[in-house]
This record gives structure tokens, sequence and C-alpha cells, in this order.
């Protein structure tokens, strides 16, 4: 980012640079600005934008102009001095900024850090440090922007923080002795929050530490009175102890004002560029965590201090909600949230997290043993959420992880213990009487507490004590006062409890207040309802109106969804493809528990037929045009389609579905997963039909191959062929040959690749499939360039770029562009190259391709090295783009590219004058290259020796031999992450 310039939006949106002020002339792209400042670093998806732009009533044309405002903000930042700061990184956009560029961020950084220095009693610091924070506020949160959805809560968490800074600042003061002043403004305070105890506390010590114990009790009499009318509960524990003390005229700094830890909020910093693909996945909250602050200054230290601390408690007393509070904060170099409620294959516990952090296996190795290999000793934090349905496995994931990684620590929801050796268990206790009410009456939408009448603010105190502090139990509560009184839900509740009492004494406690609740909002419902309720639980990630009423066969679905939704038993969430709706994971297992099992039987296999019928249907649309809005619609039904690949697995089902969607896994990077569902079908394909079974071994030769796992990858696609051939299908014999012909070249055997794609062009023309004849012309010129024959591959390329653009297939046309891209960069012709992949990545971007967005970023990156000397081209934005490439390609487990891009990354090193660190990244790459027996291509082999003989100049024959061989000791995670950390230091 150009030196001293930020992005303000504590208050109105600007761009700040110096002393001067920028603004933006539209609202909307303040609002944008705005949105993704929120989250420095992170991307943010299309649909959240459109979230944080319309709300739950985005018009039709929402997505496509949201793709206008963001080019117009990218002009406005160009024109600032920020031409690279606003990126398309699939599935959204990010803003390129570490946390000292956006004011947010510095004013989070310093509150923590005036929070340090008042736990740790050095006060005077402490005031200067948190005034400095506030006044970064210049008004309101993004005063002049209009937004709605999500960004509504991050808006009220800073105001919050806000709001606590400014207590803790006070209270620096009055340990500094600055009573009078500080009374003076906490009299206007407590008018304009009220509600807020805190407050009324250090108002009352102020005065007494100022010799006012008369206005002190006097405070205190206020206090209590404002807690009655609006809330109708007693002051709180601490406002009664500092009563005390005036009485007892213990009035002593020492006596008001004991040293404690500060209360701690969540901080958002931008995401690092983490090594090894690391990333900080915390799901953003959508509303306030209400009265958690002193539960978060507990737990901080003991997550930090213990290796395996898991919180347990009811269903629905805010588990998972306090873990993704106390993970931001955690001090760990990375922090990963592992989501386990829709995943319900215990085997798939590993690869789900491998899944996140990007590890794939290879050479015959265990998941586990890869994730342990990949997390090495690094200071790691991984939040496993909802244990309880998958306890033995995330045990046994658990205990080894701990075992063999000496650094990582866990956070465990569940609800029961994992009982793993050193585990500390941490109960999540319910809400007091004050942060109930609060909760109850903000869900309920129900305006300020002083409205209430005295019944109302009577039936409030009950429903907080029978409903036991439960925050779920009070949202559903709470939900119900669209068409209940508030005594109206306090009887109820108190006759649907007294129904509960007594029962089985074998129940599990925690079902029992919990399983009330919900068991109450179920009575609400009637027959038809309850029938779709039950229905929408086999559905792990929601769905849409279509799949609802095929899945239910419910005659008058549409109404049914609307009375579910507006009884909060399920959400709507607006997509720019319709609505989809959703249920809570504690909703969703009970509505499942009250399937009897033949129904429920019926219902799942009803919902694997249909993801069948989907998943075959879009396989059709998977190449051409409106490839980008089919590869949207199956990523908003993954979770549906891993479950009915796990419920069809003893069939013929889950080998159908995988064998449809493996390209999408292909186009959408999930390698891994992907192959995991296609290997797994395969095991239980005996008796399947023989089409279905090589459809997925050619789906598993190419998911295995992407992930450089070259022979199982050849074996499969070796059975793929020969089926193929039994079968008389020369398309299939074609892909499987295709298939062979991509493992040759990245095994170096040109030649044979370049006759295995001839070969598979022909088959296609046999089959008369257009797409898949232009498909090989590509592979040809791919491989052709690869292999340094650069006019054939130019031929190639542009015979194929022509029929592509004839079937209007945005990837490949991108491929092509790639191709023709290469030639001009290795024949010497930059720009030329630059211009092309330019619009290539554009296509990229506009499908949602990461593998292509990768190699985009590569071949740019060697574009802005050509010519580049000490004091030529500018090698921090090629060391921005191969941190990317090299990021993207190894979270695909593409190591072969990888490799590539570490040696990218040397060679922007050495002309960076870091010669020792390149020389190890040279040996780390030809390790990797050695691990999986791809050699260096031969388009790449003059650069890679002129790079080396600089080295042997710079270094000596003996100190580059001896670093070379540092290098090549590393394990493959260490190699990336290295060369992540000198591609950050060279973009600096």
């Amino acid at each position: 980012m150009a030196a001293n310039m930020r992005v303000a939006v504590l208050g109105p949106v600007e761009l700040v640079a110096g002393h001067r002020r920028t603004g933006l002339p539209r609202s909307r792209l303040r609002a944008v600005l705005g949105l993704l400042a929120f989250t420095p670093g992170r991307v943010v998806s299309v649909e959240r934008l459109v979230d944080g732009l319309y709300g739950e009533q985005p018009p039709a044309e929402a997505v496509r102009t949201l793709h206008t405002y963001i080019s117009h903000l990218r002009r406005r930042l160009r024109e600032a001095g920020l031409p690279e700061v606003l990126e398309t990184r699939a599935p959204g956009y990010r803003l390129a900024l570490v946390p000292g560029e956006v004011d947010a961020a510095v004013f989070e950084s310093e509150v923590l850090l005036g929070r340090g220095l008042l736990a740790e009693e050095v006060s005077d610091r402490a005031a200067g440090v948190l005034a400095g924070a506030l006044e970064l506020w210049r008004g309101d949160v993004l005063a002049d922007c209009q937004v709605h959805g999500w960004a509504h809560g991050e808006m009220e968490r800073l105001r919050e923080m806000r709001l606590s800074a400014t207590e803790d600042v006070l209270t620096a003061r009055l340990r500094l002795g600055l009573h009078r002043a500080a009374a003076e403004q906490l009299e206007h305070l407590v008018v304009e929050h009220p509600l807020r105890e805190h407050l009324w506390e250090l108002l009352m010590i102020a005065h007494a530490l100022s010799g006012r114990q008369g206005d002190a009790l006097a405070t205190f009499q206020r206090a209590r009175r404002v807690l009655d009318e609006e809330l109708g509960v007693d002051p709180g524990p601490a406002l009664r102890e500092i009563e005390a003390n005036v009485l007892c005229r213990r009035l002593t700094a020492e006596d008001l004002l004991p040293p404690g830890v500060a209360p701690v909020v969540r901080q958002v910093t931008a995401a690092p560029v983490a090594p090894a693909g690391l990333r900080t996945g915390v799901p953003a909250p959508i509303t306030r965590l209400v009265g958690r602050a002193a539960d978060l200054a507990e737990l901080r230290p003991l997550v930090e201090g213990h290796r395996l601390v898991t919180l347990t408690g009811m269903g629905g007393v805010g588990k998972t909600r306090l873990a993704m509070a106390v993970s931001v904060d955690a001090g760990f170099d990375g922090v990963h949230f592992v989501e386990l409620a829709q995943v319900e294959d215990p085997e798939l516990v590993a690869p789900a997290i491998a899944d996140l952090l990007g590890v794939h296996t290879t050479g015959g190795h265990s998941t586990l043993r890869a994730l342990a290999e990949h997390l090495g000793t690094r200071r790691v934090l991984l939040v496993l959420d909802n244990c309880e349905h998958l306890a033995d496995a995330c045990a046994a994931v658990t205990h080894e992880l701990l075992t063999s990684c000496p650094s990582v620590h866990i956070l465990a929801t569940s609800r029961e213990t994992l009982r793993v050796g050193g585990e500390l268990v941490w109960r999540v206790p319910p809400l007091g009487a004050p942060p109930s009410a609060e909760l109850f009456l903000e869900r309920a939408g129900l305006g300020p507490a002083a409205g209430l009448d005295d019944d109302q603010r009577a039936a409030l105190s009950l429903i907080c004590a029978d409903l036991d502090g439960l925050p779920l139990a009070l949202e559903l509560a709470a939900a119900r006062a669209r068409v209940l009184t508030l005594p109206q839900i306090a009887e109820r509740l108190h006759d649907h409890f007294t129904l509960l009492t007594g029962g089985p004494r074998t129940s599990p406690p925690q079902h029992r207040t919990m399983r009330a609740v919900i068991d109450w909002s179920y009575a609400l419902l009637d027959t038809g309802e309850r029938e779709l309720l039950g229905a929408l639980s086999v559905f792990p990630g929601g769905c849409d109106l279509t799949a609802a009423a095929a899945v239910s066969a419910e005659p008058d679905v549409l109404d049914l969804l609307g009375r579910l939704v507006d009884k909060s038993l399920l959400t709507v969430d607006p997509t720019p493809a319709g609505a989809r709706y959703r249920m809570s994971q504690t909703i969703r297992q009970f509505a499942a528990g009250e399937l009897a099992p033949q129904r429920r039987d019926r219902i799942a296999r009803r919902h694997a037929e249909y993801y069948l019928a989907f998943a075959e249907k879009t396989e059709g649309e998977l190449k051409g045009p409106g490839l980008g809005a089919t590869l949207d619609r199956i990523a908003a039904e993954h979770d549906n389609l891993r479950a009915a690949c796990t419920f069809g697995a003893a069939d013929e089902v889950a080998l159908r579905i995988a064998g449809a969607v493996w390209r999408y896994c292909y186009l959408r990077g999930h390698y891994s997963e992907g192959r995991h569902w296609l290997e797994t079908a395969l095991r239980h394909a005996g008796g399947a039909p023989e089409p279905y079974v090589a459809k997925a071994l050619g789906g598993a030769a190419t998911l295995t191959a992407y992930e450089c796992d070259y022979t199982p990858a050849a074996g499969y696609a070796e059975r793929a062929l020969a089926a193929c051939r039994r079968l008389g299908d020369a398309a299939g014999v074609a892909r499987a040959l295709s298939m062979l012909g991509e493992i040759a070249r990245e095994t170096g055997d040109f030649d044979r690749a370049l006759r295995t794609h001839e070969q598979a062009r022909q088959e296609y023309r046999t089959a008369r499939d257009t797409w898949g004849e232009a498909f090989q012309v590509e592979m040809l010129a791919l491989a052709s360039w690869l292999a340094g024959r650069f006019t054939e591959a130019r031929a190639r390329a542009r015979e194929a770029h022509d029929e592509f653009v004839r079937l209007g297939d945005k990837e490949r046309i991108g491929w092509t562009l790639l191709d023709l891209a290469a030639c001009d960069l290795y024949d010497g012709d930059p720009e030329r190259a630059r211009d092309l992949l330019l619009e290539a990545l554009a296509l990229f971007e506009d499908v949602g391709f990461p593998e292509g967005l990768g190699w985009a970023d590569n071949l740019l990156a060697l574009a802005d090295l050509t010519g580049a000397g000490p004091s030529g081209a500018d090698l921090g934005a090629a060391a921005r783009r191969l941190a990317r490439a090299l990021d993207v390609q190894h979270r695909l487990g593409d190591l072969c590219r990888s490799s590539s891009v570490v040696e990218a990354i040397a060679r922007t090193l050495h002309l960076d004058g870091s010669h020792a660190a390149a020389a190890e990244l040279l040996g780390g790459a030809a390790a990797i290259r050695e691990t999986i027996s791809a050699p260096v291509p031969p388009c790449e082999a003059a650069d890679l020796a002129a790079l080396e003989s600089g080295l042997l100049a710079a270094l000596g024959a003996g100190a580059y031999q001896a670093r070379h061989t540092a290098g090549r000791r590393r394990t493959i995670a260490e190699t990336v992450t290295a060369a992540l950390a000198g591609a950050e230091a060279a973009a600096r």
C-alpha cells in the first residue's frame, strides 16, 4: 500500500494519506469499501457482500451491480495510488491490507494494548493508549453508508468495543486520581446507557474517591431503580459490593478499584500470509455476544496454557459462540475453525480438517500422518466444533495430533467430554439474570425496556428464570413475541416445564431443559409443519424450494416453509440463485429424532435420489456457457451431496453422484474430498453397472493425478480405459487416454504425452465430441509449450481458442489464452503475455476456478521478473503474485506446479539479494520434484540454470551446495512455509 495510506471506517468512509483525507463519491462505493475493510486481508464472498449491501431482499441484478461497484472502486483506488489493493479471490474479493492500514483494526489493537497495560496497573500509559484509540472515531462507524445484514452486527460490535474502551480509560483515570473529571463524564454516560451496570459502578467509585459518599449511595439507589423499572432485576454483585464498601467507609482506591484483568473483546486482524496454506477460518458472528466478557477473560489463558480444552454443557448454552470469540483473540500463529456439524461419517473427521488446511495425502500416507507432518512444530489452535456425534473419532484424531505435534492446541465443543489424556473440561455456564433479560429483549425486537408495564416486567423475570439462562431457549422464546404477549409466553413455558418434570431419570440431563424448550416450539406446529420440519432435517446444507418439495413430498411446501420461517425454526438466506432454507443443528437433530425409523429412511432415500438426479443433470452443464453459475449451484449443495454419498455408499447412488460431480470438484479445487468420495464409492461398487464404474474411475484418475499421486492415478486411468474399450465408449476411451497423457506430461515424458493426446483427439472425433476434441488440442498446446516447442504450441492454442470461443466455455478459453501467453513469455514478449494473462485471469475469476488463478498469477509474476535486475523491475509485484500462486497450488495439492512456483520465488529472492534463502528454496523444490517424480519442464530449464549460475557466483560453490542441501532436508510443508515467508519479505 502507498506510504502512510489507510482506510478509515470509524466515521465517514475515507482513504487517508498523511494529513489528506479522500472520500468516495457514491454511497454504495463507500459501503463496499467499508464492508471489505471490516476483515482486512480476508476474502469476503460475493454472497456476503450482497447481503451487506442489500439485506434479505436483494434486487435481481444485485451480483452484476456489485461487480460494477468493484470495477469503479478499483479505478478510484488506482487513482489514489493503490492499484493492487482490491483483489478478486474466489469466492469473492479481498482488500490486501495489513491491520495498521484500517483504522478499525488499529483501534482494536490499541484497545487490547491499553487493556494489557491496565491489567498490569500501568495506568498512565493505559490512559494515553486508550484515549488515543478513542480519538480514531470521527463519528459513528460507516457514518455515510447504508448497510444491512451481517454488517449491522459488526458495527454493533465496534460500538460495544468503543463504549467498553471508554469504561477502561475512565478506570485508568480513576486510578490516576482524576476522580471529579471522571465523575462528570460518567454522569453523561449513565444517562446515555442506563442499563450498563459497569458505568454505574464506575460512577459510584468516582463519587466515593472524591469524598462524596452520599452521592455514591444515591447513585446506587438510582441504578437500582433504573434496573428494576427497565428490566425487573436487582443490581448485580459488583454494585452491591461497592455499596457495602461505601457504607463501611472502605473508601481507598485499593478497596474500590482492586487489580484485575480488563475485559477482553474480540480483535479482528488481517489474515496473515500464513505458512503452508494456514488460514484463520473463524466464522463471523451475525448477532452480538451478550454476557460473556468474564467467561472470555477466564478462558483465554486456559486455551493458551493447556493443550486440550473442551467446552461442554447443555445444547443451546452457547458453546460454539463462545469458542468463536475465544479463538479469534487467541495468541497463536494460526487458528483453524473446523465445523463438524455437517460431517456425519466418523471417517471424515480427519479429511474435514485436512480439507480446511489444504493438506493432501500422497504416497499412501494416512490423512492423520499428513496432518501431523503439515502442522509440525507450529503453534496452532484447532477448534473442533460440535464433536458429540463423532466423539470417538474426534478423540482419536485429537490424541494423534496432540502426541505428534508438540505446539498444537485444540479447543473442542461437545455435549460430552472426549476423554483424552490431558483434557481440561470447562463447562459453559448459563447467563445470569441481567444478560438473560438483555438477550431476550434484543432478540424479540421489543424496543426499549422502558416501554414494558409491570406485568410484562414480571413475565420477563419469570421467563429468564424458567429458561435457566440458556441462550438458544431465550432466542426461541423471543421469537414467539411476534404472536404472544410476554405473560402468555411465561404461562406457556411454566405449563410445559411442569409437563416434562419427572421424566425418566435416565434421560441425559443436557436434554431435559433444552428438549423442553424445543418441544414447546414443536408443540406450536400443526401436522403439516411437523411433517415438513422432519423432512428438512435430512438436509445438512439447507435446501431450496425445489429440493424441499421433492424430498418432503408435501403439497403446500411454499406455505409451510413460510410458516416455519415465521416461527424461527427455519432461516431463509437470499442468494443470487434464490432463497435457501436452513435450520440450526440443534433443531435439526430434534426434528430428526421425531421421525420414525422407516420414515427417516424413506426421506433419506428421496434425498439421495434427488441429489443423484441433481448431480447427473448438472454434469452436462459443467462445460460451455453458464459454467460459473452451474458451479455456484453445485457449491451451494456441497454438504447435501456429501450426505447423499454417505447414505448411498452401499449401493450405486454414491458411485453415480461422485462420478457426476468430479469435474465440479476439480474446477472448485476440492481435489481431496472429491477423490475420497470416488474411492469410497469404488470400494463398494461390486455389481454396479460398468458404465458408472468407468466414469468414477476416470474421475478418480483425474483428481488423484492433480494431487500429484501419479502411480495410483495411472492405475485408475488404465482401468477406466479398459472398461470403456469393453463398452465401446469412444468418449470414455478419450478421457482415459487424456489423463494418461497428462500424467506423462507431468512426469516429463513429453513425446509420450503428445502421442497420447493425439490418440485421445482421434477418439473424441470418433465420438463426435467437439468440446472433447478442442480439449485435446489445448492439451497438445500445453504439453508443447512446457516441452519448449513454442511454434507448435501457439498454433494449437489458437485452434483450440477459436473453438472454445464458439462453444462459449470461459474456463477453456482462459486456458488457451494462458497457453498463448506462455508462448509469448518464453519467446521474449512479456508485455504481450501480460495482456493475455490478465484476460485469462478475468475469465478464471468469473468462473471461480482456483487452479487457473494460480497458474495466471504464476506466469504474470514471471512476466514481471523478465529482464529484472537489482535496479530493474518492481520485484514486490512479482513476489505478491507468486505468494498467491503458491498458496492456491499448495492448498489444491498440486505439488508439481508448487515446485515451479517455489523456484520462481527463489529467483525473486536472488534478484532481491537474498542468495542463501534462494539456494535453500531451490533445494526444497528439487526434493519436492523427486518425491513426486516430476522433473523441471524444459521451458523452465534455462531460467533455472541461469538462477543456479547466479547463485554459484554470488555464494561460491561450497556455500551454495551447503544451502541447497539444507533446503533438500526440509519437509514439503517447511519448504512452502519458507517460500511464502520469503515472498512476503520481498513484497515489502
